[in-house]
């Protein structure tokens, strides 16, 4: 879909209290993004920025007087609308910001899903919306826009004008998210190889009038686990399964390992706490950095108070995963209590670390010997 009649659109969305000049209408910039196959127009006053892990836009307020800033993220969430929801709420909940609404609208056919916060930054009083456009794509389109309360409504209203220019850059329609069925090789035959989705950066660009978009890549949905090609691995070996798909999970030497529902109890002679860990992909299960925000939560009514919470910058192991963790020490109504939680994602799948002990003296050994074990722990396709 062509939008012609720009200024007529925008118009009827901002209504007569707000005036976009002309001239920023007949200058619009594109942005795209081959990794989302998407692409959307903007004015050309917008502030573009690229950041490690997203892109950010300034859009200038009451002319330059506020702003607000609108980040843009690539999303892997493959569950359902209504947990994507329910960890809005929750990690809304965790960094202490109220909820609200939530609701969706539907563009380009497919429902986005929406949640409005409000939350205090230093002295401001901030309100924050967000989206996620629920895609059958390896790749979900999210937003995230903040502005100071005040200045919420016209600052919703000049973001929605670009979003109602969004549009696929192959110019197809998206489908709903429905989470394919796990292709599972035959027996005796190798997993094809898969293809590597377009890894090119986004762009923002001058627009010109009435060129057609750049045909997109396909879009390919890997199979269940591929594995660092370099990757340093630990010595042991265990078959599990991982998306339907049988795998082999490496880990250090000196850990005992026995299956506790559905996870795996680690136990080492030097560690006195409760080590457990599940192996998950993103074709079944929430995205890492969604589970990362889920797990931790499930817990936080154990503590009476959180005397300590540490989130480090992400690392690279040994073995080629890319590790974020989350850390808490405090009090229990028994007496200590440290939660520890890892996440180690390659690919479309990931492991995840979960530590418990009542004993601050014995964590600060045993986390190192998680640290450790996280290392070379890595997963492998059962060939």
């Amino acid at each position: 879909m062509r939008i012609r009649n720009s200024k007529l659109l925008l118009s009827a969305v901002l209504g007569l209290s707000l005036v976009w000049p002309a001239a920023a209408i007949r200058d619009d910039r594109v942005f795209e993004s081959p990794n989302l196959g998407l692409a959307f127009f903007h004015p050309k006053s917008w502030i573009f920025k690229q950041k490690k892990h997203s892109v950010e836009f300034t859009i200038p307020l009451y002319e330059g007087k506020s702003q607000a800033k609108v980040e843009i993220f690539e999303n892997t969430f493959r569950g359902t609308a209504d947990l994507w929801q329910q960890l809005q709420g929750t990690a809304a909940k965790s960094q202490g910001a109220g909820v609200e609404k939530q609701w969706r609208e539907d563009y380009l056919g497919v429902p986005m899903l929406l949640t409005k916060l409000t939350y205090v930054d230093r002295t401001v009083e901030m309100a924050a919306y967000t989206g996620l456009l629920y895609t059958r794509t390896p790749n979900k389109f999210q937003f995230r826009l903040a502005v100071p309360r005040g200045n919420f409504d016209d600052a919703e209203a000049i973001w929605k004008a670009a979003l109602l220019t969004l549009r696929t850059i192959d110019g197809s329609l998206p489908l709903v998210e429905d989470p394919p069925p796990v292709e599972i090789a035959e027996p005796g035959k190798k997993p094809k190889k898969p293809k590597k989705p377009d890894q090119g950066k986004p762009t923002d660009t001058a627009r010109v009038p009435d060129a057609p978009l750049k045909p997109s890549v396909t879009i390919v949905l890997h199979p269940a686990i591929t594995a660092p090609m370099k990757g340093r691995f630990g010595s042991e070996k265990l078959e599990v399964q991982l998306a339907g798909q049988p795998s082999i999970l490496r880990y250090e030497k000196g850990w005992t390992v026995t299956k506790v529902g559905d996870k795996l109890r680690f136990t080492h002679a030097r560690a006195s706490g409760i080590v457990t860990v599940d192996v998950l992909s993103t074709i079944d299960s929430l995205s890492p950095e969604n589970q990362l925000v889920s797990a931790p939560s499930k817990t936080l009514s154990q503590f009476k108070s959180v005397s300590r919470r540490e989130d480090p910058a992400m690392f690279r192991t040994a073995a080629g995963y890319r590790v974020a963790t989350v850390l808490r020490e405090g009090n229990s109504e028994a007496g200590d209590l440290v939660l520890f939680y890892g996440i180690g994602s390659f690919d479309n799948h990931y492991w995840l670390v979960e530590y418990r002990s009542e004993s601050m003296k014995q964590a600060k050994d045993d986390l190192k010997l998680i640290r450790s074990l996280m290392e070379t722990l890595g997963l492998q396709p059962n060939l």
